[in-house]
């Protein structure tokens, strides 16, 4: 409740996709108080929540209020290859557990890709779906997944980061 009176006040009760990353950044302080109240805190689901907050925040927000960026053209698609390959790569550790957890990783993170790129399509005024962008996204995926499986969890920094 706090978190949404605080939402309405910091976005002047004007609730639109355009300050929607305001409310979003304010839930996530929210979030972020109650985990710090618990005893242990994981800095896996910490990473992974930031990150994927991250992406959001990237997605809905208006082209004009992004900085402004672009080594050469299509450079976009780099950035797009790059928040999903940290997406994926941070979601293994999550899912240690699970039998599949590098395919359900990928599987996660491309899904999470096309969601966003409808939501760009469908629900944003200034942003588009962009098929090259969901490849881009899944190409970053796949290869988070590698690199983790190669550079990180056969040694002993997947203890110290993840655990």
């Amino acid at each position: 409740i706090a978190a949404a009176v605080v939402a309405k006040r910091f976005t002047k009760g004007n609730m639109k996709i355009n300050s929607g990353h305001k409310a979003l950044f304010v839930l996530f302080l929210n979030w972020g108080y109650c985990v710090l109240l618990q005893k242990k805190m994981y800095k896996k689901y910490l990473y992974i929540s930031v990150w994927t907050l991250l992406i959001i925040y990237a997605s809905v927000t208006s082209n004009e209020s992004l900085p402004k960026f672009q080594v050469f053209e299509h450079f976009d698609k780099v950035v797009h290859f790059c928040m999903y390959f940290g997406q994926s790569f941070l979601l293994v550790p999550v899912l240690y557990k699970l039998k599949f957890k590098y395919l359900l990783s990928i599987s996660i993170a491309i899904a999470f890709g096309m969601l966003m790129e409808l939501v760009q399509g469908v629900f944003t005024e200034n942003r588009s779906a962009d098929e090259f962008d969901a490849l881009a996204n899944s190409l970053g995926a796949l290869f988070g997944v590698i690199s983790y499986r190669y550079l990180i969890q056969s040694k002993k920094w997947e203890s110290i980061f993840f655990k």
